[in-house]
C-alpha cells in the first residue's frame, strides 16, 4: 500500500491584547488598535514588511472575549450578538508585500439605523500565507514511508472598537493582598482586582510604589499596561513586584495607581499597610 505524503500546519495565534508592540515575524501594523467613534466614520491601518524576503498575509475578523484572568480568547459568534464586524467592511482582504514595501488596510463604517448605544469590539487578524513549495522527490522506498512538510502559521490581531451614542466607564481597585517572595531571588507579589463599571473598555497604566515609614519611597513596579473589555465586572491580577526582589518590605505602605491612558479621568489610587 501507498502512502501519499501528508501536510502537517501548525497554527500559533497570537492574538494582541493588551497591546502588543505591532509585529508578527518581520510585519510591522500601525496602529495597533482602532477606535471609532463620534463623527470617525473610517480609518487605516498601515502593514509593512520589514524584513529581506516577500510575505502574504490573509486579513480577517475574529471575535474574541477577556475573562476574569485578564486572558483574551476565541469565541463562537452567537445568533443576535453584534460585533464591530457587523459594522464595519476593509479592503483588502490579501496583501502581498515585497521586502520594505508598505500597504494601507481602509475601514469603513455603516451604522444601521436604531443601533443600541454601546461598544462593539472585533479583532482583525492577520495571518501569514506560507510559500507553496514544490513536493521534494519520491524516493526508492516511497510507498514504505510517510513524510511530512511542517509549516508556521503565525497570527497577530488588533481590536477594531465602534462606539455608538452614550458610552462610559471607569475602573476600582479592590482586594488587595501583599506575598512575601516565596524564595530569595523572587520578588514579592501583590494580587489586587481591577474593578470595570460601564459599557465601553478602558486602557490604563498601572503602577505599583512602596512607601516606607521613614526613607525615600521606592517604585516597585513601574508602569505597565493593563486593559478591561467592555465585557469583564473585574480583572483579577497578579503582580510581581519586579523591582523589590531581594527586598523585604515590612513597615510602611503599598501605594497603587491606575492612570487612565486617555487622561479622561483622575487616577485612581489605593494604599495597602504592610506591618
Amino acid at each position: 500500500m501507498r502512502l501519499l505524503p501528508a501536510l502537517l500546519a501548525l497554527v500559533l495565534s497570537l492574538p494582541l491584547a493588551a497591546q502588543a508592540q505591532g509585529g508578527l515575524g518581520d510585519l510591522l501594523i500601525m496602529p495597533t488598535r482602532v477606535i471609532l467613534e463620534g463623527r470617525d466614520r473610517s480609518a487605516e491601518v498601515v502593514l509593512r514588511n520589514t524584513g529581506s524576503k516577500p510575505c502574504t498575509y490573509r486579513i480577517f475578523f475574529q471575535e474574541m472575549r477577556m475573562d476574569n484572568a485578564g486572558q483574551v480568547e476565541v469565541v463562537e459568534k452567537k445568533p443576535g450578538a453584534l460585533f464591530a464586524s457587523d459594522l464595519v467592511r476593509f479592503t483588502p482582504r490579501q496583501v502581498a508585500l515585497a521586502p520594505n514595501e508598505s500597504q494601507t488596510v481602509r475601514i469603513q463604517l455603516r451604522l444601521p439605523e436604531g443601533l443600541k448605544d454601546g461598544e462593539y469590539r472585533s479583532h482583525m487578524v492577520f495571518q501569514s500565507l506560507p510559500p507553496v513549495e514544490p513536493p521534494a522527490p519520491l524516493g526508492e522506498d516511497a510507498d514504505k514511508a510517510l513524510s511530512f512538510n511542517i509549516q508556521t502559521v503565525l497570527s497577530i490581531s488588533i481590536p477594531v472598537i465602534v462606539r455608538h451614542g452614550e458610552t462610559s466607564a471607569s475602573v476600582g481597585l479592590s482586594h488587595l493582598a501583599y506575598h512575601p517572595a516565596a524564595k530569595k531571588g523572587e520578588p514579592p507579589v501583590l494580587d489586587l482586582q481591577l474593578d470595570h463599571k460601564g459599557n465601553r473598555s478602558v486602557q490604563g497604566e498601572l503602577k505599583v510604589d512602596w512607601l516606607p515609614v521613614s526613607g525615600k519611597a521606592q517604585t516597585v513596579l513601574p508602569e505597565g499596561g493593563a486593559v478591561l473589555y467592555s465585557e469583564v465586572e473585574y480583572v483579577a491580577e497578579h503582580l510581581a513586584l519586579s523591582e523589590a526582589k531581594d527586598t523585604i518590605l515590612r513597615g510602611g505602605r503599598l501605594k497603587v495607581t491606575f492612570t487612565y491612558h486617555d487622561n479622561s479621568q483622575q487616577p485612581v489610587v489605593a494604599f495597602l499597610d504592610v506591618p
